[in-house]
């Protein structure tokens, strides 16, 4: 018997190919970053991430610097960014 199983998930195109765009850059594709997920959610016996709904001033600030620096600026100030 197999050890995988295939789990088909619907979500937004636009949604996939920006996640998709993001985790190329990491080295992973949508496949492998679900099941780092899944790893992490059983290790940590719940989400890896809080799960809050924002303040509506971040929530602007966030827009503001994806609209004035657009995503190559921003992309290239969290390049080289630990994030563990």
């Amino acid at each position: 018997m197999s050890k995988e199983i295939t789990v088909s998930v619907k979500v937004d195109r636009k949604l996939a190919e920006e996640a998709e765009r993001v985790l190329d850059k990491v080295g992973l594709n949508l496949s492998q970053a679900l099941a780092l997920f899944l790893r992490q959610v059983v290790l940590r016996r719940g989400l890896p991430f809080e799960v809050a709904i924002p303040r509506d001033d971040a929530l602007g600030e966030a827009d503001a610097v994806m609209d004035s620096k657009g995503f190559d600026e921003v992309d290239a100030r969290i390049e080289g960014f630990d994030f563990r």
